[in-house]
């Protein structure tokens, strides 16, 4: 008998508003996850890690989480950031563990 899987897409992202006092989530190399699924995460006021590295979101997608004060630590690692994107988290650097702004 062989196990099946399927990656996450946006409309997977739907589930996550039931879980209002989430604090950790990853969907780390799903890269059907886009910008347009983000709005899904913006309720998650709890929300202190994500891991959205491998995936299809840009800055823009991340602009949900910019009023997120408990967010600690965002995995970037190979998504698509233009500089713009990167001055506008930098500003979070004092409290927000963004590994791919380390280097910088």
């Amino acid at each position: 008998m062989g196990h099946e899987t399927r990656e996450l897409t946006n409309d997977d992202l739907k589930w996550v508003t039931a879980f209002p006092e989430l604090k950790r989530l990853s969907f780390a190399g799903c890269d059907e996850i886009t910008d347009a699924g983000m709005h899904y995460l913006e309720p998650l006021s709890q929300l202190e890690e994500l891991d959205a590295c491998y995936t299809s979101i840009t800055g823009d997608g991340l602009t949900v989480l910019a009023g997120n004060d408990r967010l600690r630590h965002l995995n970037l690692v190979d998504i698509r950031l233009l500089d713009r994107d990167l001055v506008r988290w930098y500003r979070f650097q004092g409290h927000l563990n963004i590994p791919i702004l380390e280097s910088i």
